[in-house]
């Protein structure tokens, strides 16, 4: 859901104020776009680690309402701080595994991925026509910083100044990435319909 910019900007000034209404407000309107991003940067298969982390952020903000004047874009601020929780609890999961991993649970969770994702990839073909497909395997062919923007820039309408904040790279490097990922698609597209008219 796209929200305007003014209104993320009401809710801030209200909920640093202590206004709680105010607080689910924000986290009703911000919670779709915030669980896509998650999902698109992360995997469909991240999509409960990426909930639990908007729910952190959220009681984070909760707890911290004071300290929101000193943000001065609040809706680049919660995609940021989500890319942060993400990769923190990414990372905290690695070293979790280095530590205690045993055989039966890398196994049990392996096959259970794998089942995952067979299973998903098995509806994503009964819904989306052949072309779709292969423009989604495209967009995930992607590098992941590549991803994250064209998802900030196109689905949540965000500037290259508020993507590069978010992300924290330079405005054109953000920019030469969109071009980039663009000029990949295209290639991408170009042989999809070469191989439909053969």
């Amino acid at each position: 859901m796209y929200v305007h910019k003014n209104t993320i900007q009401v809710l801030k000034s209200r909920i640093s104020q202590g206004d709680s209404a105010a607080l689910g407000e924000l986290y009703k309107t911000s919670y779709s776009s915030l669980l896509r991003f998650g999902v698109q940067v992360h995997g469909a298969h991240q999509a409960s680690l990426v909930e639990e982390q908007i729910q952190e952020l959220f009681l984070w903000i909760a707890k911290n309402y004071n300290q929101l004047e000193q943000i001065k874009n609040l809706e680049a601020y919660l995609f940021q701080a989500l890319r942060k929780r993400l990769m923190q609890a990414h990372s905290n999961t690695l070293q979790r595994k280095k530590v205690k991993v045993r055989y039966h649970h890398r196994t049990s969770s392996a096959q259970s991925f794998i089942r995952n994702s067979v299973e998903q990839d098995y509806l994503e073909a009964e819904n989306q026509s052949e072309q779709v497909q292969k423009l989604y395997a495209a967009i995930q062919g992607l590098a992941p910083q590549q991803r994250a923007i064209l998802h900030l820039r196109y689905f949540q309408g965000f500037d290259y100044e508020e993507i590069a904040e978010v992300l924290s790279l330079n405005q054109q490097v953000c920019r030469n990435y969109v071009h980039r990922a663009i000029k990949k698609l295209r290639k991408q597209i170009l042989v999809l319909k070469s191989t439909i008219l053969f």
